[in-house]
């Protein structure tokens, strides 16, 4: 039987010039990882092209892998963002903490349903 227990979380953090917000993105995203996901988690920071030293602050925390997105865009970022993820599961979430991450566990009930893609289509329909 497969539970969240078994599955990972791959959280995707679009960024283009976040300076100001991006290391207590990466700190409020990794602390709320460890709380409710058990360390079963990735931080992905899918960077657009940033100018402003965002990319310096992401390698200095060293809790993020930064994934550096040729093409320009929103969707583009989010897209490579989650083609770069290792986990079972793709959540994403700003980096200007318009987001609250503490919010996963809201997500997590998906999870624990284990749904199957048939399913969870099916509820959206």
């Amino acid at each position: 039987m497969n539970t969240r227990k078994n599955k990972g979380l791959s959280i995707v953090i679009p960024c283009l010039n976040e300076k100001d917000t991006i290391e207590e993105a990466i700190k409020k995203a990794s602390t709320a990882g460890k709380k409710y996901l058990n360390g079963n988690f990735e931080l992905i920071v899918a960077d657009n092209g940033s100018t402003d030293g965002s990319i310096e602050i992401v390698k200095k925390q060293m809790v993020a892998r930064l994934i550096r997105v040729p093409v320009r865009g929103y969707g583009a970022a989010l897209h490579w963002g989650i083609l770069n993820a290792k986990k079972d599961y793709v959540l994403f979430a700003d980096a200007d903490l318009s987001y609250d991450f503490f919010e996963i566990n809201r997500f997590l009930k998906f999870l624990d349903k284990d749904l199957n893609r048939k399913k969870f289509y099916a509820l959206f329909k």
